[in-house]
C-alpha cells in the first residue's frame, strides 16, 4: 500500500534503516518511482496470468468444428426487441449458406435465396442447418396407423378451428392424446405436456364453442390420468383473464397474454424436473 515492505517493531529495533534521504523531495521522487514500477508489475502479471488462464479454460471446452462450403446452417443473431419477451423469440436465422472459408472460425456466408445478404461470422455463431423434412422416422410400433387415427375427414391433422367445425369435442381429446403418443414414439420424448385448451371472445357467432373447450379439457384431463408419460397442465393466470388479455380478434394472446403463457408453460416443465428427463421434455399447446 506504501510502495515499501513494512517494518516490523523488531526490525525497526535491531535493523536500522540503511537508506536515508537528504531532502523530503528526494524521499517523493523515491517513492513516486517505486510505485510506478510496482504498478506495471503488477499489470503485465494481470494481463499475462488472466489471458493464459482464460485461453486454458477456454479450450477444455471449445473444439473447431469445420464446415464445407456449399452446407447450409443457421446464424445465431439474437435480436430482442422492446417490450416482447426474450424467451419467445426466434435467435437462429436462416438457413444460410456457406460461399468461402476465410480462415479457421470465419466464414462467408449469404441467404440460400438472395445473393445481397453476404455476410461474415465466426464459427461460434454458426451450427449445421438440419432439414426437417430429413428427419429420420422409426419403424417401432404403429406409428402409420396414430398418423391416419388423428386426420378428420378433410385429411387435415387435428389443429386449427377443429372446435368451430361440427367434430365431436370427445373426439378432438382423443385425437390429441393420440397425437401426443406419435411425438413420444417419433421423436423419443420421455413425457409430453398438453396445455389446457383457452376460450375465445370473438363478435363473430361460435355457438357453444366454449362449452366444447370446456368438455375437450375435462376430456383431456381424464385421459392423461391413465397414462405415465403425458401431464395436463392447467396455465397459470389464464382462464379468469383471458377476455383482458386476448388481442382486438379476441382469439389470439396478446404482449401481456403471452409473457403469462410463456411463464406457464415454463412453469409446466419445471414441474417435471424431478420426476423426467426436461430435456426430453416436449410441450404441447392447442388453441383450436
Amino acid at each position: 500500500m506504501h510502495g515499501r515492505d513494512p517494518v516490523l517493531p523488531v526490525e525497526a529495533v535491531m535493523c536500522p534503516p540503511t537508506i536515508t534521504y537528504t531532502s523530503r523531495e528526494d524521499y517523493k521522487l523515491e517513492m513516486v518511482t517505486r510505485l510506478q514500477e510496482a504498478f506495471t508489475l503488477a499489470k503485465d502479471n494481470l494481463q499475462t496470468g488472466s489471458t493464459a488462464e482464460a485461453k486454458e479454460q477456454y479450450d477444455l471446452k471449445s473444439g473447431v468444428i469445420n464446415y464445407a462450403i456449399g452446407e447450409k446452417i443457421w446464424v445465431f443473431n439474437p435480436n430482442a426487441k422492446p417490450g416482447l419477451s426474450t424467451q419467445l423469440l426466434h435467435n437462429w436465422h436462416g438457413p444460410y449458406i456457406i460461399i468461402d472459408k476465410l480462415s479457421d472460425v470465419i466464414y462467408k456466408i449469404q441467404m440460400c435465396d438472395s445473393k445481397k445478404s453476404e455476410q461474415t461470422v465466426h464459427v461460434n455463431r454458426i451450427k449445421l442447418f438440419v432439414d426437417p423434412d430429413d428427419r429420420p422416422i422409426t419403424d417401432e410400433g404403429d406409428i402409420g396407423l396414430n398418423i391416419d387415427s388423428i386426420e378428420n375427414n378433410d385429411n387435415t391433422m387435428v389443429g386449427g378451428n377443429d372446435l368451430s367445425s361440427e367434430n365431436e369435442p370427445v373426439k378432438i381429446a382423443r385425437d390429441i392424446s393420440v397425437f401426443a403418443d406419435y411425438i413420444i414414439n417419433c421423436y423419443h420424448d420421455n413425457h409430453v405436456v398438453i396445455g389446457q385448451l383457452l376460450p375465445r371472445y370473438s363478435e363473430r357467432p361460435e355457438a357453444y364453442y366454449n362449452n366444447k373447450v370446456y368438455i375437450v379439457n375435462k376430456e383431456l384431463s381424464h385421459l392423461v390420468k391413465e397414462r405415465d408419460n403425458a401431464t395436463f397442465w392447467h396455465h397459470r393466470g389464464l382462464w379468469k383473464n383471458t377476455p383482458d388479455l386476448l388481442l382486438k380478434d379476441k382469439v389470439h394472446l396478446n404482449d401481456e397474454g403471452m409473457e403469462i403463457y410463456a411463464r406457464s408453460v415454463r412453469a409446466a416443465v419445471g414441474s417435471l424436473s424431478r420426476t423426467c428427463n426436461v430435456e426430453q421434455t416436449c410441450v404441447a399447446n392447442y388453441r383450436l
